[in-house]
C-alpha cells in the first residue's frame, strides 16, 4: 500500500510541480485514491453473489453423492474466498456507514 502511495504521489509531483499548493496535490491524490477504491472493490457483491452459487452447486452435488477429494477440495477453498469476499464487504460498508455520519455531523456543526 505504501508503494503504491508513492508512486501516486510521484506522478502528482511530475504534473504539479513544486509551486502547486500542497491542497491541490492532496486533491489529486485524493480523486487517485477514489479511482483506486472503485477499480479494486467495485465488484465485491458480485462475486460474493458469483461465489455464493457456485457454493450451491457444490452443496446439490454433495447431497446425492459424495464429492470426490478434488471437488471437496475446491468447497473448500470456494468457502474461505466467500468469507474473505465477506469480510472485504464488511469494511467498505463499515467505511461507508463511517463517512456518512462524519458527513451529518458535519452538517450539522455548519446548519
Amino acid at each position: 500500500m505504501e508503494q503504491m502511495l508513492q508512486k501516486m504521489w510521484a506522478d502528482i509531483e511530475d504534473k504539479l510541480p513544486a509551486k502547486h499548493c500542497l491542497l491541490r496535490k492532496l486533491g489529486s491524490l485524493r480523486k487517485k485514491l477514489a479511482d483506486w477504491n472503485r477499480v479494486s472493490f467495485e465488484n465485491v457483491e458480485k462475486d460474493l453473489a458469483s461465489i455464493q452459487t457456485v457454493i450451491e452447486n457444490f452443496d446439490l452435488i454433495a447431497e446425492s453423492r459424495d464429492l470426490s477429494p478434488i471437488k471437496a477440495e475446491r468447497l473448500h477453498d470456494t468457502r474461505e474466498q466467500f468469507r474473505l469476499k465477506s469480510k472485504q464487504a464488511e469494511v467498505i460498508w463499515s467505511q461507508k456507514s463511517r463517512l456518512l455520519v462524519e458527513e451529518e455531523t458535519i452538517f450539522h456543526l455548519f446548519k
